[in-house]
């Protein structure tokens, strides 16, 4: 269940970026590439680890959501219509994301003895 969570953030947050920054929100001055780039490419990184239930992969893409929710808090708070829908649903995905990657190193992790 954890997993599933994480990999909807993720993939979820992979797929607003590339659909937002190409169809939704035109930039005026920044090349569209360069913010797909910048949107989607940090989440690329721990992706392959992720798909493999890889422990660490899911602590780091938990750090990186701590980064999109702050993102998406601010557009939502900062932005009018179709943008600050994308705030919305960026700070909702990448809540369940960091929910579903804590859950999975919550039911992962090695289990230390008690003394």
């Amino acid at each position: 269940m954890s997993r599933t969570a994480t990999l909807v953030g993720a993939l979820g947050l992979i797929a607003l970026g590339l659909v937002g920054f190409s169809f939704w929100l035109s930039p005026e001055r920044i090349p569209r590439s360069l913010l797909i780039l910048v949107f989607c490419g940090p989440l690329l990184l721990p992706l392959r680890g992720v798909l493999r239930g890889n422990v660490r992969s899911h602590i780091w893409l938990g750090f990186l959501a701590f980064a999109y929710f702050a993102i998406g808090i601010d557009v939502a708070i900062n932005r009018i219509d179709a943008e600050r829908q994308f705030g919305i649903a960026t700070t909702v995905l990448s809540l369940l994301m960091w929910f579903g990657s804590i859950g999975f190193v919550r039911q992962h992790s090695p289990k230390k003895p008690k003394r």
